[in-house]
């Protein structure tokens, strides 16, 4: 992605309560400048961002992360955002995500990547599974989810495990 992609739009999503739930970015506000600058954060060496588009028209809506890139030990945690709400339940994760973890296997020769999520974030917790990662821990009482504290849980899957599903 590019500082131009910034839009309204995106910070609308960002801004939006239900988008961000359970997302660490619901914490702050956000303006077009302050995505401009996120957006210039991502070097496409240790971290990548990426947008995700509706097949049918092209239109931006969402985006999907590749962070903390450890080429030592060929690890990378990756994160997704729908924002286009019309979008939710409409596979838009089981699409853009393998995609990603293609690129984290194949391109970038990574041997492991790594996702987290509340655990009461059922919707995630699904789609993780469903994608082949393995729960690997449970940060107890971990985050904030409005007042009450929930677990952490953390996912992960190596690239032998991701080749053999894609096979």
């Amino acid at each position: 992605m590019l500082a131009e992609d910034a839009s309204a739009r995106y910070v609308t999503w960002l801004n939006d309560p239900l988008v961000t739930r359970h997302l660490e970015t619901r914490f702050q506000g956000h303006t077009e400048e302050d995505v401009r600058r996120y957006i210039k954060g991502f070097d496409n060496v240790s971290k990548f961002l990426f947008g995700i588009h509706a097949l049918a028209n092209g239109e931006q809506i969402g985006t999907c992360t590749l962070n903390n890139i450890d080429h030592n030990h060929g690890t990378a945690h990756y994160g997704i955002m729908v924002g286009e709400r019309e979008y939710w339940g409409r596979g838009v994760v089981m699409e853009a995500v393998p995609l990603l973890l293609d690129f984290a296997f194949n391109e970038l020769e990574l041997r492991k990547i790594t996702a987290g999520t509340y655990a009461n974030n059922i919707a995630t917790v699904i789609n993780l599974k469903k994608l082949g990662l393995s729960q690997e821990g449970r940060l107890r009482a971990q985050l904030t989810d409005g007042d009450e504290y929930v677990d952490e849980l953390r996912f992960g899957i190596l690239k032998l495990e991701w080749q053999a599903r894609r096979a």
